[in-house]
């Protein structure tokens, strides 16, 4: 008796469905790429619990008749190829004539659908489908207006074992959001309107060009920090938008990239954008871009994959060269960029490296972090610090410029106490007085030198030197103060008495799709963390305090940070974790930076404070706070 069998249909279409539809989002993409294919100049996309629930999507296009519409469930039926040589040029998003059957085998499905124009002059009948895990249940005519509508419901619903690796409705209806925001973005002649659970997540209006429809989708803010780009050669086109290094994530979701409108994942794309950038981006980090390459379709080869994002070019180096050119032009434009901050391939093309400018923008973008202005340092006078028993070499320390008689402590502890203080004064700026501050300057000298750690130095305005009485010991000023805060801020939050700074002037931010999502999610969160924010109409929020601790001026890229923290877990645990990552953001976003001078006095306070916390020796990242060189090393070192 043979071993080998052929598998029923509809286990072969279950299978097949496995490498379509592996979660709402790829469901929704197939939907999405058929309206878009049938010439729609409106889709509407409806989703409940993140798709697990139901996706409808609706368009205006040319429609099916009957026989068409019951032919497009059956296994590889397709209209968009008809020979092997169709291959070699595919100008259509779908294809392959797999996604309607994939899917219904794995869901309830309905389609609603009429040809344009009726079957019969003046007719207003459509057709009716209903599918429920691939067996046909009825057909029927009904009337129906125009174009297509196709609802999937319960997901996976014959499936269990599939169903149950499904995330959670947040973190679905992200990633299908995101789809959505892509094929927005490629199609700005298309109207697109979204809603999840009966909410209106964004609805854009027909734009007249790309950059318009990026307008739409990114808002005013983000898009008023994206350079254009716009270059063609021997028949390749690239245009766009590209951000500034500063404008970077810390995830990849950022990043739209279309090859001849077609939504692609393409390593070797992300690769020579990553390679344009350089030296320039951040460490981990992701630029923001929206980038349409236009080329011949027989160049590329989408045929590489069932979900169509990863494709084959047939001649990479025309595309590399012509990506990183292009972004090259488009930095030289809007930066003065040092050589030594651009890739190699920059340098060795002979294009110029144009020289770096005085107070250029360059300063603002590629200069490490530095202390703002008016950052209120902790510092005494000169002639408190040459009176003191240890004198401090001038390579050791430098207090260039320090106020007189005024002890900047308020920078480095906040507390409850500070709610109506005085901005304007030095010592009780913000909601930031300690106890220290309150004392008087004897007790404050009798105490300073006194804890287990003694502040002998800084090094490179970053490091601080300090002795524990058995060896040589480096604090990284940064992060230990990064410590102190953060453990400050959780306990903070845990009792709900975070102490806010009210804006005297409300900022209002726009936000993306998936920003204001993230937000909806988060806004009890971020309340406890000393935000107070609120939807402002649209994908708009007005800001109206912020934690104290926090700049002013740090506020609107802050907030995009702290919602690119969130994965979507909207499970209890899940927010206790982005609790920690926010107190953490927080906390580094306000702790004092490298660069910065700090006074005898403000480092050894530093190192008292980090003595109470409950981990001192790393930060919330997992960065080491101390380094110790003990006796035994450094005599060994003197050969003593």
């Amino acid at each position: 008796m043979s071993k080998i069998k052929v598998l029923p249909e509809v286990l072969a279409n279950q299978i097949a469905a496995g490498e379509i539809v592996e979660r709402p989002a790829s469901a929704a993409k197939e939907l999405l790429e058929n309206a878009l294919d049938a010439g729609a100049q409106s889709v509407q996309a409806e989703v409940q619990e993140g798709g697990k629930r139901l996706i409808r999507v609706r368009d205006d296009g040319e429609g099916m008749g009957r026989d068409d519409a019951l032919l497009a469930f059956e296994h590889h039926a397709t209209s968009k190829i008809r020979c092997t040589e169709d291959l070699l040029a595919i100008r259509t998003l779908g294809f392959r004539g797999e996604a309607l059957p994939a899917i219904a085998s794995v869901s309830r499905v309905t389609l609603r659908t009429i040809p344009r124009g009726g079957d019969r002059p003046g007719s207003a009948l459509g057709t009716e489908i209903r599918i429920h895990g691939g067996i046909i249940k009825s057909s029927r005519e009904i009337t129906w207006s125009q174009g297509t509508e196709v609802t999937v419901e319960d997901l996976f619903y014959n499936i269990p074992a599939r169903r149950k690796f499904l995330k959670n409705t947040d973190t679905e209806f992200q990633n299908l959001m995101r789809l959505c925001t892509h094929y927005a973005l490629s199609n700005p002649e298309v109207a697109f309107t979204l809603q999840h659970n009966q909410r209106t997540v964004f609805a854009h209006s027909a734009a007249c060009d790309h950059h318009e429809r990026m307008y739409q989708v990114l808002g005013k803010d983000l898009f008023g920090h994206l350079m254009p780009v716009d270059a063609e050669r021997e028949g390749y086109r690239l245009s766009g938008r590209v951000g500034k290094p500063h404008e970077s994530r810390k995830h990849p979701y950022s990043q739209f990239i279309f090859v001849n409108r077609r939504m692609v994942r393409d390593r070797f794309l992300f690769r020579a954008i990553l390679d344009a950038y350089g030296n320039s981006l951040p460490k981990g980090s992701y630029p923001v871009v929206v980038l349409f390459l236009e080329l011949p379709p027989e160049d590329v080869d989408v045929n590489v994959h069932p979900a169509k994002t990863e494709i084959r070019f047939h001649r990479p180096e025309r595309v590399r060269d012509l990506v990183q050119s292009t972004l090259f032009d488009a930095f030289r434009k809007s930066v003065s960029v040092p050589s030594f901050f651009l890739p190699d391939p920059f340098r060795e093309s002979g294009r110029p490296v144009p020289a770096p400018q005085a107070e250029s923008v360059t300063a603002e973008i590629f200069a490490p972090s530095a202390a703002p202005a008016d950052w209120p340092l902790v510092a005494e006078t000169a002639a408190a610090m040459t009176s003191s028993s240890t004198a401090i070499p001038e390579e050791v320390h430098r207090t260039d410029a320090l106020p007189s008689e005024k002890v900047y402590v308020s920078a480095l502890w906040p507390s409850e106490k500070g709610a109506a203080a005085d901005d304007h004064d030095p010592v009780s700026r913000s909601s930031l007085i300690s106890e220290w501050d309150l004392q008087s300057r004897e007790e404050r000298t009798s105490t300073l030198f006194s804890g287990f750690w003694t502040a002998i130095g800084q090094l490179f305005n970053t490091y601080i030197l300090a002795s524990d009485g058995e060896g040589l010991l480096l604090f990284d000023q940064h992060v230990a103060h990064e410590r102190i805060l953060f453990e400050k801020l959780l306990s903070q939050m845990e009792g709900n008495q975070l102490t806010q700074h009210r804006l005297l002037v409300p900022i209002t931010l726009d936000l993306s799709p998936t920003e204001i999502s993230q937000f909806d999610s988060l806004a009890p969160v971020l309340a406890r963390a000393g935000f107070e924010a609120e939807g402002f109409g649209g994908n708009t929020i007005v800001i109206k305090a912020v934690p104290a601790i926090l700049a002013e001026k740090d506020c609107r890229r802050f907030i995009r940070e702290i919602l690119e923290l969130y994965g979507g877990d909207s499970r209890e645990s899940g927010m206790e974790e982005y609790c920690r990552r926010l107190a953490s953001a927080v906390a580094c976003k306000a702790a004092i930076k490298a660069n910065t001078s700090l006074s005898p006095e403000g480092m050894q306070i530093l190192l008292n404070e980090l003595r109470k916390a409950k981990h001192p020796h790393t930060c919330p990242h997992g960065r080491p706070i101390i380094f110790k060189l003990d006796r035994k090393e450094i005599e060994k070192r003197f050969q003593r």
